[in-house]
């Protein structure tokens, strides 16, 4: 029997286990197969009927499997990206509060900085939770096997791992970063980047070097990539981890939790070690060993005693203290402290002698400085900061009552708000300190900030809260009783005009609905919270119309009774108002010190006098003030006015002196009998004669005492630095001659 085979093709469709047959060759096995049955079994039986026959056909398939290739490898990439995206909003959360002083805000009222990470990390774990159960739900809506053919409990345990993990990496990140652009930047590098590198690793070092990839999961965010890929590549091997049990024998998939359980105490430790000892834009850094301090506190009180304040060098106002001997340099600022010595101002080096006496021994010294501790709310001993080679502050001493009102007058870039800052614990001192009601600066920071209040120069406050949540939550940082909060925020809003009442509102309105006048109020009524010992306030009516102004003005009057209160303001007329006793600085220094009228009377031009005439009676008005002040200078001439400067007179009885013995005294005896109550009678006297139709007399302004200061100042300095250049040029001449 003679069987022609036709030739065949047989064509499957794909799957990792189809075969495809092409022509008669590759089923010419097949019907030999068959001959070869058919003839052993009619050699057996003798008949056939019997017949074994064989056929080919395509093994089975699963089609879950057809669709893993592309939507699988995509996960690697995308599944740890998108439990990465949360990064760029933790860094950018803690990076903002950092740049715009709002956490420093809550350190200044009382905040523990242990109790500022706990809320943060809870908050922040709480959103990557909803974010995460997204993420779940996505997943099985799609039916993702990474997560649909997953033990739960794993999955639970991977979720909650990472979080951590996220977290502690967004924390330890923000504390090398002091601006929110650079920590958005940076953050999203890492999420687009760090998974696409973490991919290519994983399967390069799959089959180069296996073992390696473990040191790779040291690195942030290798630690997802890793686990994403191992357990996306269980199940590509029908293999998914059905049970936690199965991590054991996945050494891939286990390595992964440990070392994210293990790096997110790492990235949170670190966080808060960077935090503490990196330099940043506001705050005051602490020693690279601080945790350490347990150990040598004991230790450091006693040379902290011996070495500072105490065993400083306090010869001359505005010089620099040691620590140790002085140095060639020290000796250097000393000498130039001496050759300035009559030319400070007397008030200025009282208040000097007053801090730093002479001729005390180390035991006196420490007992007259615990006095004025006692006597006085703030004492400047010695206080200096300085950025590079520009001193900001340059040794300031002074002392300020527990009720008194003191103003810090300067020009920009004078030091008043960096000597703000460094008293606020925004800076530290670079050298020298100051004490707050006994407390020092350098060291006791955390118990000033429970007796202190600030107005910073620019409104430090959070958009989204009403001006009653603010006082709520700055109440509770600063540990006012449940019971009582409520009673003292109201207090304080109508104190400041912030409550419903005064603005007609049922509702308190958010801060950035605020005009600019109700933000300094609402920041001076936060100042105010917990009735502080300590305010400072930074330029408090900066940018307010006159009507804001005098209503702070009232506000600041009525709460610096029995309290310390330090102002820095670029108004005059702020400062004579407000202060008890006002200083001007001048490149970190104190030119001057006292109430305004001693200024006015020590530093001022006189008196001004403005005399109002008819129009052909100039000349006559104009001559008889020069009959009694022959000193007077015209300053201002309009139609019917004239203004004359008048120097200041002697404080004599004109009723010993008649007007006949002042015409024939000498100049200088004329200039001492001369009086203000002189003056007065004169122009009364005469007035109508000489047709003067009303005079007025004021005394010289606060603003023209400032101005005049700063012009000496400033023409000192420039006759100091053409003497260096002369000095430099000499130099260069001998240099010169002595090479040639």
């Amino acid at each position: 029997m003679t069987r022609k085979l036709d030739s065949v093709a047989v064509l499957s469709k794909k799957s990792p286990y189809s075969f495809v047959i092409k022509s008669c060759r590759d089923v010419l096995g097949v019907g030999l197969q068959n001959w070869l049955n058919d003839a052993f079994l009619k050699n057996i039986t003798g008949s056939t009927s019997f017949r074994i026959k064989t056929n080919t056909a395509q093994m089975p398939y699963d089609t879950s499997i057809a669709t893993f290739q592309i939507a699988d490898l995509l996960g690697y990439f995308f599944f740890p990206m998108i439990l990465c995206l949360l990064l760029p909003s933790f860094s950018f959360t803690v990076v903002l509060e950092k740049q715009f002083k709002l956490r420093e805000m809550m350190k200044l009222m009382g905040m523990k900085m242990r109790y500022y990470w706990l809320v943060t990390y809870v908050f922040f774990f709480l959103l990557y939770c909803i974010s995460a159960a997204l993420f779940i739900i996505f997943c099985l809506i799609f039916g993702f096997r990474f997560i649909t053919q997953t033990s739960p409990l794993l999955l639970f345990i991977f979720f909650i791992c990472w979080g951590n993990t996220l977290v502690s990496f967004s924390f330890l990140l923000s504390s090398f970063i002091g601006k929110t652009i650079v920590a958005t930047i940076i953050s999203y590098l890492i999420v687009l980047i760090g998974p696409m590198v973490g991919v290519i690793l994983e399967m390069q070092l799959l089959t180069n070097a296996p073992n390696a990839r473990f040191g790779l999961l040291l690195v942030f965010p290798l630690q997802i990539t890793h686990f994403v890929y191992a357990t996306s590549s269980s199940c590509n091997n029908l293999d998914c981890l059905r049970k936690v049990s199965d991590i054991y024998d996945n050494k891939s998939v286990f390595f992964s939790l440990i070392y994210m359980v293990g790096m997110s105490v790492v990235y949170f430790v670190l966080s808060l070690y960077f935090d503490a000892v990196v330099p940043q834009p506001f705050g005051v850094s602490r020693h690279p060993l601080f945790f350490l301090e347990w150990i040598w506190k004991p230790f450091t009180k006693n040379r902290v005693k011996k070495n500072s304040p105490t065993s400083k060098n306090k010869i001359l106002p505005c010089s620099s203290p040691s620590d140790s001997q002085p140095t060639q340099d020290d000796e250097m600022v000393v000498g130039a402290s001496k050759h300035r010595l009559d030319e400070v101002d007397s008030d200025v080096l009282e208040e000097f002698l007053k801090v730093n006496p002479p001729n005390l021994d180390k035991k006196q010294t420490l007992e007259h400085l615990k006095r004025l501790k006692n006597d006085y709310g703030v004492v400047f001993y010695n206080l200096e900061k300085t950025y590079g080679m520009n001193r900001a502050v340059k040794g300031t001493c002074l002392t300020i009552g527990k009720s008194e009102c003191f103003g810090l007058l300067g020009m920009n870039g004078a030091g008043k708000s960096t000597t703000i800052s460094m008293l606020s614990g925004m800076f530290g001192p670079s050298k020298g300190t100051a004490f707050v009601y006994g407390k020092d600066i350098r060291h006791d920071m955390n118990d000033i900030h429970q007796i202190m209040g600030l107005t910073a120069q620019f409104d430090i406050l959070y958009p989204d809260l009403t001006c009653e949540e603010h006082l709520l939550f700055y109440s509770r940082l600063k540990g006012v009783k449940l019971q009582y909060e409520k009673e003292h925020v109201q207090s304080l809003l109508r104190q400041v005009g912030l409550d419903n009442e005064t603005l007609k509102t049922k509702w308190s309105p958010n801060s950035s609905a605020l005009s600019g006048g109700m933000k300094r109020r609402l920041s001076i009524a936060i100042s105010l919270v917990a009735d502080p010992k300590i305010i400072l306030l930074d330029e408090p009516t900066t940018g307010l119309d006159p009507l804001s102004k005098r209503h702070l003005w009232n506000i600041i009057l009525n709460q610096k009774k029995n309290r310390t209160v330090i102002l820095t303001t670029h108004s005059m007329e702020e400062a004579d108002v407000l202060c008890d006793r006002i200083t001007i600085m001048s490149k970190g220094s104190f030119k001057c010190l006292g109430s305004g009228l001693r200024l006015k009377n020590k530093f001022g031009d006189g008196f001004l006098l403005s005399v109002s005439y008819g129009a052909e009676d100039q000349q006559r008005a104009e001559q008889y003030v020069y009959d009694y002040v022959p000193e007077a200078v015209k300053d201002l001439t309009l139609t019917g006015t004239t203004v004359f400067k008048i120097p200041s007179f002697s404080r004599s009885d004109l009723s010993k002196t008649t007007s006949q013995s002042i015409e024939h005294a000498t100049p200088k005896q004329q200039m001492e009998a001369r009086s203000i109550a002189g003056l007065f009678k004169h122009m009364e006297k005469g007035k109508v004669e000489h047709g003067i139709h009303e005079w007025a007399l004021n005394q010289c302004s606060l603003e023209q005492v400032f101005l005049n200061i700063v012009q000496k100042d400033s023409e000192k300095r420039s006759a100091s630095e053409k003497e260096v250049k002369c000095a430099n040029k000499r130099s260069t001449v001998l240099i010169r001659q002595c090479l040639c």
